[in-house]
């Protein structure tokens, strides 16, 4: 009896010091998952802000483009170009439709998956009326 009593106290004593260091283990999940969650946020703030300046820069070139094609410059798109490699984004197309200047630019995200996003952009003269 003396046996069964000194191997229970002992595998009760062995199981009371088993969760020594599990807070370490606990502790190291948590910063992990606070650093992915860290990355997720920049990630998502880069692909938001990048977005924001594609459009920007679609934008002001739509702007221009229809500007330089009501002033009678048949060449709008090479200034729509200009103005958006000169606001730091990639120039994708740009296609005059009647009066309507349309302008596609785009901006490189760290996201490996996206690459870049794209923005477009049309301006023109309203029509009257409306």
């Amino acid at each position: 009896m003396r046996t069964q009593r000194s191997v229970a106290r002992k595998r009760a004593l062995w199981l009371n010091g088993s969760d020594e260091g599990s807070m370490t283990v606990v502790g190291a999940a948590l910063v992990m998952l606070c650093a992915l969650l860290i990355i997720a946020v920049l990630l998502g703030a880069d692909v938001l802000l990048n977005r924001a300046k594609a459009q920007s820069a679609a934008d002001m070139a739509a702007l221009a483009g229809a500007q330089a094609y009501r002033n009678g410059n048949a060449d709008a798109c090479a200034l729509a170009q200009r103005t958006v490699l000169g606001n730091d984004a990639t120039f994708v197309s740009c296609r005059v439709d009647g009066d309507d200047v349309r302008v596609e630019a785009a901006r490189d995200v760290m996201l490996p998956v996206l690459g870049q996003v794209n923005a477009r952009s049309r301006a023109g003269p309203v029509p009257c009326g409306a």
